[in-house]
């Protein structure tokens, strides 16, 4: 039910480019240091929704045709999914004094 233009804000996070590894990856080759890489499986789950987001519930699940479910935490696909995931990682980070 979101509407492209009105519910669609807030969509994007920053993301670095390929250009950039290359550069830091080389820059700790030469000097020597290890590089380590972080991956978190289900990231996109973690992240609080701060709007009211509602679903159809999908069939199998015993629940009337017509139900809704609302969303308390992100999903895969879904179009701020990204943004929230991110808006979690940066306030954690500077929680723990990272800039």
């Amino acid at each position: 039910m979101q509407v492209p233009r009105q519910d669609f804000t807030e969509t994007t996070s920053p993301v670095a480019r390929l250009v950039s590894y290359r550069a830091l990856l080389s820059l700790a080759a030469k000097m020597n240091l290890k590089a380590h890489h972080l991956d978190i499986e289900t990231a996109f789950l973690n992240g609080t929704l701060d709007k009211e987001i509602y679903m159809k519930a999908l069939d199998g699940f015993g629940t009337e045709k017509n139900d809704l479910w609302k969303l308390l935490k992100s999903l895969y696909g879904l179009k701020q999914a990204s943004h929230v995931w991110n808006k979690l990682l940066d306030g954690t980070l500077k929680k723990l004094s990272f800039s």
